[in-house]
């Protein structure tokens, strides 16, 4: 069982690492971050309605270096140390959703759970 089990891990990693390494696959994850880390909800709505998404899953704050190390936000280097961001850094639209639990109009909060929210 074991063995089988760690099969299926490697295979989805492979997966994944297709998925990744897909030049389509890559623009998205930018832009994605890219329209995370703005100030309003604009460009990540507008991205979501392109890619046909009804729901946005808001990942826990513990993968906010991860987005922000892909948009290449200028504070990356406070959030691994845990460095408090001053208001302007923490106002993103990502980081209000995923540290206070904020809704941005169009996204309105209707799921939490374990730090994830929709």
């Amino acid at each position: 069982m074991r063995i089988a089990s760690l099969a299926g891990l490697v295979l989805c990693a492979a997966v994944m690492d297709v998925m990744i390494r897909a030049p389509a696959n890559q623009r998205f994850i930018v832009a994605f971050a890219a329209g995370a880390m703005q100030r309003g909800p604009d460009v990540l709505a507008a991205l979501c309605r392109h890619h046909g998404a009804g729901w946005l899953l808001v990942p826990p704050s513990t993968q906010l270096l991860t987005v922000a190390l892909v948009a290449g936000m200028p504070f990356v280097g406070k959030l691994g140390p845990g460095i408090p961001l001053n208001r302007n850094e923490g106002g993103r639209v990502l980081i209000r959703m995923m540290v206070l639990g904020e809704s941005a109009p169009p996204f309105r909060l209707v799921f939490e759970r374990v730090g994830y929210r929709a």
